[in-house]
């Protein structure tokens, strides 16, 4: 785009005569009083839209309008020996009208291209005219300066902001609704308010919406008739028990009905700050009848100057007809939206929340349709119910041709709605990783005031990429130990249209085997580039003795790569059982051997000698045990008799060895009536009786075969 400029010959500021240096010059830039100071020697500014901004700044303190505007640093400037100075002032989008002089008159956005000069100052000496348009000449060949971008970006889902030039703004953090409130005495039906009592159905409508607001959000309620009365600023929810209490209290007894003056003195109270968006709602039942100043047009220019990406300006007519005035002036003002509602009706004021926030579609190349499900949730969910037209804005896409439809157009909320995207002439699109529309959302109710919901809407146009694993460590097979581990290394690589999260999740290995993807034992996510670390260790693998780990692959939509991966075998050391079950024909060798010692493992199982006896009286029951091993065996555990515990019996040879007899003061043993001692034997047969303290506790026989000796 070649720069264009508006240049002002021979005209002398400060009341038409000419400024010398070091005098200070005042200059309307945006509705903003700036002040410059001619230095020694002449600059000529040729200053492009997006450059205006960093290139004027106040001399002192910055206000909040200012911080608004974006103006940033003092003004830069070329030094050169001509006589004239040329301050460019942007006109950004046909939005702005250039300031023609000191006294703020103003040029038509016709009359004004990206760029309009503001006026010249003189310095004395002559003009050098050939040299001004020397430089002219070279700014219109080198064209416009890099970068230059509209300052102001409207809604997504704004008039007009189909335009391809604007670019994304990050939406406002909270949003602060400001309440004009008629209270001309017509809104309570007297005078020519015809009987129509509108005042008390305005603020039950207002009511609703404090019911529903988001938390964090500002509320200003602002009466007016004769001219904007005292207004309140209110915290939700903290004050809205106050905020309740200030809009009841609201009467309706003005006079007249001064829509203008109120709207502009609303306006110079607004304070500048771009992580907020304003919304005002404007209800009337009145034209404006004060006379001016100021006059519609002033009002417009105010908001266009005020306004910030995300703000609107609801002008709700209640019982009224849109006036021709109204239809000319604001029909393509951005952010304005003017509502006439029949007699006797007051718009609704509902809220509503789409989930998810934003949309992605995947890459829609090949294929060029793809479905998404939002949730429209309506207030706080009592049941009322909302029609929404929905549609897609996509400057981007229509730069190339191109475009992005949504179908249905027409939904009812609330409740979970499919909606189906195509893209429209994908031949014109060049291919892009990323592309950004907005599905923009709307009340398809003509009595229903909700702020348009631009919803990001992001696809990819690209072929299909491809990942790809490469391995770092070339290694077939490990062998490990039980608790020892061991670590290969690969590395995700892939080509240009590769891009995304890959995860790679380890599939099933058997019990014993740990393996973990870059220190995960679940799934690992990876970027192209980065390193694969799979680390394997042995915690008790069992049979079988090798394994064939893998790692399942899953991929960003839009591309592809190999859906397993085979990460080495690992082996563990074979077991004795599993060696000799290896070395089978040994077992012919040693079968003679093994059979020698299996006879003597089951010799040693058998039973040496059966108890057969009587117990204590005066039950003097049964008492019977079975006699084995070649350690010494404690009968009294054996047969569950106490008076006997620790007397131990043991074969040695042909003979019975008792032990453990002292163990129990008082207690002695005979066989066949002769006292026996610890260490001393006895045969197979002969009866053997306990005394504990000379009274008789047990009898028993030591026989060889069971019931022997009974």
């Amino acid at each position: 785009m070649l720069p264009t400029f508006l240049l002002v010959p021979q005209f002398a500021c400060q009341g038409g005569r000419d400024v010398t240096n070091g005098e200070a010059v005042g200059t309307s830039l945006g509705g903003v009083m700036r002040t410059l100071r001619v230095q020694r020697v002449t600059v000529l500014a040729l200053l492009h839209a997006g450059q205006m901004q960093k290139a004027v700044a106040p001399l002192g303190n910055r206000s909040g309008k200012e911080q608004r505007r974006g103006v940033h640093r003092p003004l830069s400037s070329w030094n050169h020996p001509s006589s004239c100075c040329w301050f460019c002032l942007p006109a950004t989008n046909g939005r702005y009208a250039a300031a023609k002089s000191i006294q703020q008159s103003w040029l038509r956005p016709e009359d004004a291209g990206p760029q309009a000069c503001v006026f010249r100052v003189h310095e004395g000496g002559s003009n050098s005219p050939m040299f001004v348009i020397f430089l002219l000449v070279l700014t219109c060949l080198f064209g416009a300066v890099p970068g230059a971008a509209a300052s102001v970006q409207p809604d997504p889902c704004a008039v007009g902001m189909e335009r391809k030039e604007l670019r994304a703004v990050e939406p406002p953090r909270l949003f602060h609704y400001v309440f004009l409130v008629d209270t001309s005495a017509s809104m309570m039906g007297r005078g020519d308010g015809r009987g129509r009592v509108l005042l008390p159905r305005v603020k039950a409508e207002i009511e609703k919406f404090l019911d529903q607001v988001p938390a964090g959000s500002r509320v200003t309620l602002q009466p007016f008739d004769d001219g904007p009365k005292p207004a309140r600023t209110f915290e939700i929810p903290q004050e809205k028990a106050e905020a309740l209490a200030y809009l009841r209290g609201i009467e309706a007894r003005g006079k007249r009905t001064c829509v203008y003056r109120s709207v502009k003195d609303t306006l110079r109270q607004w304070p500048g700050n771009a992580q907020t968006g304003v919304l005002v709602f404007l209800f009337t039942d009145g034209n404006n009848n004060c006379p001016p100043p100021p006059t519609l047009d002033e009002v417009a220019r105010e908001y266009r100057l005020r306004r910030g990406p995300y703000d609107w300006f609801y002008y709700l007519l209640l019982g009224l007809e849109v006036s021709p005035e109204l239809e000319k002036t604001l029909e393509h003002e951005v952010g304005w939206k003017i509502l006439s509602v029949a007699p006797d009706k007051v718009p609704r004021l509902p809220s509503l929340d789409v989930a998810p926030k934003s949309l992605e579609l995947g890459n829609l190349h090949p294929q060029h349709s793809a479905s998404r499900e939002l949730r429209l949730q309506v207030g706080r969910g009592n049941g009322e119910t909302l029609r929404l037209r929905v549609r897609t804005a996509a400057p981007e896409l229509a730069a190339h041709g191109s475009g992005l439809s949504v179908t249905p157009a027409l939904v009812t909320a609330p409740g979970v709605q499919q909606f189906n995207f195509q893209l429209l002439n994908p031949a014109s699109l060049p291919h892009r990783e990323k592309y950004q529309g907005y599905v923009c959302i709307e009340p398809a109710e003509e009595e229903v005031v909700m702020k348009p919901i631009g919803l990001p809407v992001q696809f990819q146009f690209r072929p299909r990429g491809s990942f790809k694993i490469e391995a770092i460590d070339t290694i077939d097979s490990l062998t490990l130990e039980p608790g020892a581990s061991a670590t290969v290394h690969y590395r995700l690589t892939g080509d240009s249209w590769a891009s995304g999260t890959v995860t790679a999740k380890v599939a099933d290995t058997g019990e014993g085997l740990r393996v973990l993807v870059n220190g995960k034992p679940e799934a690992a996510k990876l970027a192209k580039g980065d390193k694969l670390s799979v680390s394997f260790q042995n915690v008790g693998m069992r049979s079988p003795p090798v394994r064939e780990p893998k790692l399942e692959l899953s991929y960003p939509p839009g591309t592809d790569g190999p859906a397993v991966l085979t990460l080495p075998a690992v082996w563990r050391p074979m077991t004795c059982g599993e060696t000799l079950q290896h070395w089978w024909w040994l077992w012919l060798l040693l079968l003679p051997l093994l059979a020698w010692i299996g006879r003597g493992l089951v010799n040693r199982m058998r039973p040496w000698g059966y108890l057969n006896g009587t117990g204590p009286p005066p039950e003097c029951a049964n008492i019977r045990g079975e006699l084995k091993g070649r350690q010494p065996l404690d009968i009294g555990k054996l047969v569950n008799v106490p008076d006997l515990e620790g007397i131990k019996l043991q074969l040695k040879g042909n003979a019975v060895v008792v032990s453990g007899i002292g163990d129990q003061p008082g207690r002695h043993v005979k066989v066949a009536n002769f006292d026996v001692e610890d260490g001393d034997p006895f045969h197979f047969g002969e009866q053997v009786k306990v005394f504990v303290d000379r009274e008789e506790k047990a009898k028993f026989v030591i026989s060889q075969r069971p019931n022997e000796g009974e």
